[in-house]
């Protein structure tokens, strides 16, 4: 599979999520107005990704990478092939999980009032950047660890 068609499949998947998350808000939203929401998010005209839709015209680099930035994934996303249905909460630019491990491994080497401080720090960050449910299940994750380390 060349660039062109694994750019438009994961656009396509791009695409159902937003589908989803709008029909999870709005469970009679109509399928007419889809393109226009996916084109907001990203920050193009409606015209534009009905192009892409109809393969009338391809995702170039420029749009791929606009297209990874309005969905926080990684540079090069849309360039790869996924065997997952969604990308919703994979590879993502940063990762607060990942930190949050490391500084849950750091509480048993460093003072617990500097660790503490950092987990505030980054879990007030955090919640910026991911969505509450997330959040919540970091956070439970995070506390039945320190649960079971006493």
């Amino acid at each position: 599979m060349d660039v062109t068609e694994i750019r438009y499949q994961n656009f396509l998947r791009l695409f159902e999520q937003v589908k989803d998350e709008t029909r999870r808000q709005d469970p009679d939203a109509p399928e007419k107005g889809m393109l226009k929401l996916f084109g907001e998010r990203v920050g193009v005209r409606e015209a534009y990704m009905s192009h892409i839709n109809t393969r009338y015209k391809g995702i170039g680099p420029g749009s791929a990478r606009k297209i990874e930035q309005a969905f926080k994934l990684s540079h090069g996303w849309l360039d790869r092939q996924h065997d997952s249905p969604a990308p919703a909460n994979q590879e993502r630019v940063k990762e607060p999980e990942d930190s949050l491990q490391q500084l849950f491994e750091a509480c048993r080497t460093v003072d617990a009032t500097g660790t503490r401080a950092a987990l505030l720090r980054h879990l007030f960050e955090s919640c910026r950047e991911v969505d509450a449910a997330k959040t919540h299940a970091m956070l439970v994750s995070l506390a039945e660890k320190l649960t079971a380390a006493k």
